[in-house]
């Protein structure tokens, strides 16, 4: 079990904002070497279907994030579980560790941004969220996608995009020629129906922040994780977002957030006398 401690297609941008989605796969890419930091480290790609984004032919869009594998305090991993579940992780599992197949088919809120690259723009998951009460998420429409690189070449692996496939060949577990035995027995739970299977799309290192920081009373906020309790108060309070808050500068952006935070206290202010009412 992985713990913490539309192949060639035409590239589709997810709108910034944000959405309702659900997590349908959670694919280990094993123990991967970073030019940018000069470590090995091990990596986990959540791929998530946006529930309200549907494409020409009825599935719905999909985005992925990859993280390091761990509970540290700073981990963009447990922070972004620590929101979607809406609470901490325990002491229990930051020492028995976390199973993060339990996060399959979990419905949450992501924050997506927009970034450019090499003269492109592309879309990235700047936070995940839970999903407020009375929101409805529509059923699953993609397979469940479970990967663990331990079960080296078997029949999941050898239905992944060539993309990831690829990923994962590059990884210490298999480069070093010591290559996991395949399970015959091996649950063929894979999907070939990922519309973003462009190599392209692959997610860049961590962070993917610039680094911008942001502050609301004692508190200070990367650009991302702003942005993602931004869109986040606005879901919840149903507030109107600025149509460029993701693309503002970081002085606009600062004073749109501390409106955007009074109008979310003002409504909770107003649903908490409502509620006293009754």
């Amino acid at each position: 079990m992985l713990t913490a401690r539309n192949e060639g297609g035409e590239r589709i941008l997810i709108p910034a904002g944000t959405h309702v989605a659900r997590c349908y796969g959670i694919i280990d890419l094993g123990t991967q070497y970073s030019e940018r930091f000069g470590n090995w480290a091990r990596k986990v790609q959540f791929q998530f279907e946006l529930s309200n984004e549907p494409m020409d032919d009825g599935r719905p869009l999909a985005i992925s994030k990859k993280y390091t594998i761990s509970l540290n305090e700073k981990a963009s991993l447990r922070k972004d579980l620590e929101s979607w579940l809406g609470r901490s992780i325990t002491a229990k599992e930051e020492k028995e560790g976390f199973a993060l197949g339990s996060m399959l088919g979990a419905p949450c809120l992501l924050s997506v941004i927009h970034a450019e690259s090499g003269g492109k723009t592309y879309a990235n998951v700047a936070g995940v969220m839970s999903v407020p009460k009375g929101t409805i998420v529509p059923e699953q429409s993609n397979p469940m996608i479970s990967y663990d690189v331990e079960n080296g070449k078997d029949a999941v692996f050898t239905k992944l995009p060539e993309w990831i496939r690829t990923v994962i060949e590059q990884s210490k577990e298999f480069k070093d020629g010591d290559e996991p035995e395949t399970e015959e027995t091996a649950p063929d739970t894979s999907d070939t129906s990922m519309p973003f299977s462009d190599p392209e799309m692959a997610i860049p290192e961590e962070p993917v922040a610039p680094p911008e920081t942001y502050v609301y009373g004692p508190k200070t906020y990367t650009r991302s994780e702003w942005l993602a309790n931004l869109h986040q108060a606005a879901t919840v309070a149903n507030l109107t977002e600025p149509s460029d808050m993701d693309a503002m500068k970081r002085d606009d952006l600062q004073a749109s957030g501390k409106i955007i935070i009074k109008q979310l206290q003002d409504w909770s202010a107003t649903n908490k006398k409502a509620k006293a009412k009754v």
